[in-house]
């Protein structure tokens, strides 16, 4: 049926309900011609479109040169001609007859006008496909991040698909990625609880008041016990620390930073005679290591107190030791089933004997790190899987350099990754950013499994709670002092090592190629 006559049978069926006559009267016999008799003029609103035509043109915010180039290159661009086309003709009634090259436009038909050879969506430009690179590169001259240079370009210009174009080539910036933020915070991984005291330990060392102390505290009671050392020497820690296990017992594990007295051969051959785990975290990951990061604060904050009162330190540790923790008993019960002679006055009672549920205060002890993660994990996201020999970025002090991912290490969120000069290192995930900028490739020619180097970076450390998983077994030494170099295979039937256990390797100077 046409479309006019069931317009007609409508008007019909709405006015069925009124009761009139009609009445026929020729038209040179009304004085006034009724509305719909009436011949309209477009004078008006052709002159009103021819203003707001020219206000429009006035107010785009281009010089001459460039809308003459801007006519030129829409000519050029065949879906453009396409569209013109289009819509000086009329768009056709459905999606489905419309062409192909012009489909991505039918969503917004209506606001697509032509004007002096130049299409518009509403006031703003739509470019054609050669102009768009260069449209890129000006609106992201500042450098912006990627919600400011969206906002800059759907302020002015239009084409289909303009966002995610955006958001690529602000994610490939070689410049913004060197100066991007720090990644988000993950998840907290929580360190399994220990089921006995001075079962698992954390080590480590700091400094204060113009010496150096050693650090070691218990996970299962927050127990620790530091001492001052005469110097930072490997041997004067392995010293140090037999002296503590000889009171308390050799632990299971130890879980230190990667600093160089702990990735020592000395302090490897220690771990090995003692029969205990060493474990190093990620470095330039102080949350890894969180407990020891966390003792050291309080203890420092006890030495700072004393000091400044002029009290001797070594009665706050024994105030510290004798505290309770969250109504699970104190360090020293926990420890010695006892509370520790004080200088505050206590009963003979209370100083007997009573040992404490182990396995209630690992109960509450998990109840605890539970809401700590509840807690932590506000705000907090899993950041992108890392695929080996993905090309990503490493933050050394506050600049992303580029690197690629040669091997998964194994500790949680923990990656082997390799600089544009050959370097490889471990990291974490949280100092490693995955971009866009290209396809993956290697660096250099050294293989995966290549020993680990440390470059001279500015090791900013923070005493955040431990939220990483790093705490297996690490065999890797990662001492900070020299760079790897490969040795030449057809001249040594073994690789040849330094004191520490590093393998020597031979300067790409020297290679013959």
């Amino acid at each position: 049926m046409n479309p006019y006559m069931m317009l007609l049978s409508d008007y019909y069926r709405l006015l069925q309900k009124y009761d009139f006559t009609y009445k026929h009267k020729p038209g040179k016999d009304l004085v006034v011609a009724d509305t719909l008799s009436r011949a309209t003029t477009d004078s008006e609103l052709e002159r009103e479109i021819s203003c707001y035509v020219h206000m429009v043109m006035s107010n785009l915010p281009a010089t001459d040169d460039m809308m003459a180039r801007l006519r030129m290159a829409t000519e050029e661009d065949e879906s453009l001609r396409q569209l013109k086309k289009t819509v000086l003709s009329g768009w056709p009634d459905t999606k489905r007859e419309t062409p192909v090259k012009i489909k991505e436009y039918w969503h917004c038909r209506e606001e697509i006008s032509e004007i002096d050879g130049i299409l518009l969506k509403n006031e703003k430009i739509i470019i054609p496909s050669s102009f768009r690179p260069e449209m890129l590169e000006k609106i992201h001259a500042g450098h912006m991040g990627t919600e400011k240079c969206k906002k800059r370009a759907r302020d002015v210009l239009y084409w289909p698909g303009m966002n995610s174009q955006i958001e690529e080539m602000v994610l490939k910036c070689p410049t913004c990625l060197e100066y991007r933020p720090s990644n988000q915070k993950e998840p907290m991984i929580v360190q399994p609880t220990p089921t006995i005291p001075w079962d698992t330990v954390a080590t480590d060392l700091f400094y204060w008041n113009n010496s150096n102390y050693l650090l070691v505290v218990d996970y299962f009671l927050r127990y620790f016990e530091i001492a001052k050392l005469p110097d930072i020497k490997s041997s004067t820690l392995v010293t140090y620390m037999k002296s503590i296990f000889a009171r308390h017992g050799i632990p299971r594990e130890v879980k230190s930073d990667n600093g160089p007295q702990y990735t020592s051969q000395e302090f490897g051959n220690f771990s090995q005679e003692w029969n205990f785990q060493h474990a190093t975290t990620s470095p330039y990951h102080p949350q890894a290591n969180g407990l020891a990061e966390r003792s050291v604060q309080t203890v420092k904050n006890l030495l700072n107190k004393a000091h400044r009162d002029g009290r001797d330190p070594y009665v706050s540790i024994l105030e510290y030791r004798n505290t309770p923790i969250d109504q699970i008993g104190s360090p020293a019960q926990l420890l010695m089933s006892r509370r520790l002679r004080s200088v505050v006055p206590t009963t003979k009672s209370l100083l007997q004997p009573k040992v404490i549920d182990e396995d209630l205060a690992s109960s509450k002890l998990i109840t605890k790190k539970t809401f700590q993660k509840l807690y932590y994990d506000r705000g907090s996201k899993e950041l992108p899987t890392i695929s080996q020999g993905e090309q990503v970025r490493i933050k050394q002090g506050k600049i992303w350099n580029p690197a690629v991912v040669t091997n998964q290490a194994h500790t949680p969120r923990s990656y082997i990754v390799q600089s544009p000069d050959g370097s490889t290192y471990r990291r974490n995930s949280k100092h490693i950013l995955k971009t866009k900028e290209g396809n993956s490739q290697s660096f250099g020619k050294e293989d995966c499994d290549d020993p680990i180097s440390q470059s001279n970076e500015e090791n900013a450390v923070g005493t955040e709670p431990a939220n990483d998983g790093d705490n297996a077994v690490s065999t890797e030494k990662t001492s900070e002092e020299q760079l790897p170099v490969t040795l030449d295979k057809q001249f040594s039937a073994s690789p040849l090592k330094t004191r520490s256990g590093r393998i020597i390797r031979k300067p790409n100077r020297y290679k013959d190629y």
